[in-house]
């Protein structure tokens, strides 16, 4: 199949997906705080950033309303073993957030994708977090990729409940239906912020946009790009997430919208 006739697939299945969504009845957008004002949530903030991408992924427009009123510092807690593409990855990151007001960034190190084999180290790591910092955003607990569900679970039993946040890391492991509070934010901004991971193309960053509009919309928000946030609890959520960044999750997400 050509390039040209796979764009053209994939538009009509797109334009097909739409108009099942549009003669779908949409749930009731109830457990949406809108009126929550996240400025109030904590003057030193936290991001546990698994791989430099994430940040921009799951936490650009908290960053981009936070950042000029509070102090916010990223983490990143893994880090390619190639020093050229370590480096290349952080300058990326780097270049993307640029617009952002960011505190400081910070690397702590641990291999990229093989965080399982560190956990003693990143449990250490993470109990120093508990006092300095007065909230601490990591991805939510039912992200299964690799490194995202070992930070998720070491920061779940280490750090108390009341400071930690969780942020959809790739598409959405959770729908916005069942954020506690959401930020909205220009999609351009986002995009243009996503262009700068040229190590990461093959992921197709730019999915994450597309369907998180495409989410929001039909839920009924007006900004073209949102950002979903729950706080932590001891009921984890269940292990289904559409945890992609591909357009073969539009089929699943008609039960989620």
């Amino acid at each position: 199949m050509t390039n040209s006739l796979k764009v053209v697939c994939k538009q009509i299945i797109i334009r097909a997906f739409v108009i099942l969504l549009l003669v779908t009845k949409r749930k009731p957008l109830s457990k949406v705080n809108l009126n929550l004002s996240p400025e109030k949530l904590a003057p030193k903030i936290c991001l546990l950033i698994p791989h430099p991408d994430d940040e921009v992924v799951g936490c650009f427009h908290f960053i981009e309303r936070l950042g000029p009123t509070t102090t916010i510092d990223l983490i990143y807690v893994t880090k390619e073993l190639s020093t050229e593409m370590a480096t290349k990855r952080f300058r990326e990151s780097s270049k993307a957030t640029e617009a952002l007001v960011i505190n400081n960034y910070l690397q702590w190190d641990f291999p990229d994708g093989n965080l399982i084999n560190h956990r003693v180290s990143l449990i250490q790591r993470m109990t120093e977090l508990q006092d300095k910092y007065d909230l601490i955003l990591c991805p939510a607990p039912n992200d299964k990729t690799a490194d995202h569900a070992v930070l998720a679970q070491v920061a779940y039993n280490q750090i108390s409940l009341s400071k930690l946040l969780w942020y959809r890391s790739t598409w959405l492991t959770f729908p916005l239906r069942n954020a506690d509070f959401v930020v909205e934010g220009k999609a351009s901004k986002k995009r243009a912020a996503l262009r700068h991971y040229k190590t990461q193309s093959k992921l197709a960053l730019q999915n994450v946009v597309s369907l998180s509009t495409l989410e929001a919309r039909f839920c009924g928000f007006h900004a073209d790009s949102v950002e979903g946030f729950r706080y932590a609890s001891s009921e984890l959520m269940k292990d289904d997430p559409l945890n992609v960044l591909s357009l073969k999750s539009l089929i699943r997400l008609r039960d989620w919208l």
